[in-house]
C-alpha cells in the first residue's frame, strides 16, 4: 500500500517517481533494488522466485493495485524497519501503523 500511496499521491511530478515501476526502482527507497541487497538477485532474475510465493505476492499486488483491499497503513507513504534507528523524517510525519518490525508514515498536511 505504501507503493500504490506513492503512486497517486495527487501531486503531477511525483518526487516518489511515475508509475508503480517508477515508485518502485526509485533509488535508495525499497532496500530490495539495491545491489547488494540479497533480494536483488531475485528481482532481476538471477534467482528464481519459488511459483507459490511468487503467485502469493501477484494475488496481493493485483488487489492492492486494483484497490480490492482497504488499506491498513492508513495513507502511509514513508516506513522504516524497527531494526535501525528512527530517521529524521519520522519526527515530522503522522504514525498511522506499527506492523510486525515496520512502522508507517504519512506526511501532515
Amino acid at each position: 500500500w505504501t507503493i500504490r500511496n506513492r503512486v497517486f499521491d495527487g501531486k503531477e511530478k511525483s518526487w516518489w517517481g511515475e508509475g508503480y515501476a517508477g515508485v518502485c526502482q526509485k533509488p535508495y527507497q525499497f532496500s530490495c533494488w539495491n545491489k547488494t541487497d540479497p533480494n536483488y538477485q531475485f528481482l532481476i532474475g538471477v534467482k528464481q522466485i519459488p511459483f507459490r510465493e511468487l503467485a502469493q505476492c501477484r494475488i496481493a499486488a493485483d488487489q492492492v493495485i486494483d484497490g480490492k483491499v482497504p488499506d491498513p497503513t492508513g495513507g502511509a507513504t514513508h516506513y522504516y524497519a524497527t531494526s535501525i534507528k528512527a530517521p529524521a523524517w519520522s519526527a515530522k510525519a503522522k504514525q498511522t501503523l506499527k506492523l510486525g518490525g515496520h512502522v508507517f508514515f504519512r506526511d501532515v498536511p
